[in-house]
């Protein structure tokens, strides 16, 4: 298939719009798999310390704190891992961007005006930046911790 040069750059902005807009959905995605964990987590903190003022002693206790261990702990890994996945595809996004916006000339100087359309201390950069972000690490940080504290709740007050 011989395509046009006019055809061409149709292909490459509409492929550079895509996976830019898939960026911000991979980030939304990361945004949303927190907010469930934390959710999540947040709830069973307040069912351990409704619970903890029953009166009535559980039986098998040990079982049960196990059991609630692993509920707890496999859905917090879950979202730790989808998060850190979802973070790591941001950064293969921003790669295409990068080789699309090599292929426009957006950083040549004197391709469509005297200074190019992006400052030249931005090439190259933005799959390095996506794979810098805190946010994902920040969001781990937290279900993590959060995971902690919602386990030694069952352990110490069940």
């Amino acid at each position: 298939m011989d395509l046009k040069p006019e055809e061409k750059v149709t292909v490459l902005l509409q492929t550079l719009d895509f996976h830019i807009n898939e960026i911000h959905r991979r980030e939304e995605s990361e945004k949303t798999w927190f907010e469930w964990a934390s959710t999540l987590l947040l709830a069973t903190f307040g069912a351990i310390i409704a619970l903890a003022g029953s009166s009535k002693p559980l039986q098998q206790p040990i079982l049960i704190k196990l059991l609630a261990t692993v509920l707890i702990l496999i859905p917090s890994l879950i979202s730790i891992s989808r998060i850190l996945d979802v973070a790591k595809s941001s950064s293969r996004n921003a790669e295409i961007v990068e080789h699309i916006e090599d292929l426009l000339h957006l950083f040549d100087s004197g391709f469509y005006d005297e200074k190019s359309i992006y400052p030249n201390r931005w090439h190259g950069k933005l799959a390095q930046n996506m794979l810098k972000r805190k946010t994902p690490k920040y969001f781990v940080g937290i279900i993590g911790l959060m995971t902690f504290c919602v386990i030694a709740a069952v352990w110490l007050i069940l």
